[in-house]
């Protein structure tokens, strides 16, 4: 008789989707992932906006649903993916900066937060 060994193994979900899907308002501070392992913290008493993209890449616009005065809920903000980002077609670094993008995504450098001057009128 042989015993077989049965391994399971927990496959990375894609946590954004699911909270922009569900319209969860998140308890407590959590980190939610994409499918390719990017992560956004999502603060206690926010959900992922309906507006939202589905991954770290496509810019994550968390609101607040939550807010005890009127002036502050539904106050949305976006996480910009910068540093090293996983991508389905591999890993890329994005810098803070101003971008232009390519049919198939990829992002083209057009000016650098380096590059910046301050402008006074």
């Amino acid at each position: 008789m042989t015993t077989e060994k049965i391994v399971t193994v927990k496959t990375l979900e894609n946590e954004i989707y699911g909270g922009k899907l569900s319209g969860k308002t998140y308890e407590s501070n959590i980190v939610l992932h994409d499918n390719y392992g990017n992560a956004v913290e999502v603060t206690a008493g926010f959900k992922i906006a309906s507006d939202s993209g589905e991954n770290v890449e496509e810019g994550v616009v968390i609101e607040d649903v939550s807010a005890k005065d009127s002036n502050s809920k539904g106050n949305q903000f976006v996480w910009i993916p910068i540093g090293n980002v996983t991508y389905s077609r591999g890993v890329e670094e994005i810098k803070l900066g101003r971008y232009t993008f390519s049919e198939d995504g990829t992002p083209n450098m057009e000016q650098s937060a380096d590059d910046y001057e301050l402008q006074l009128q």
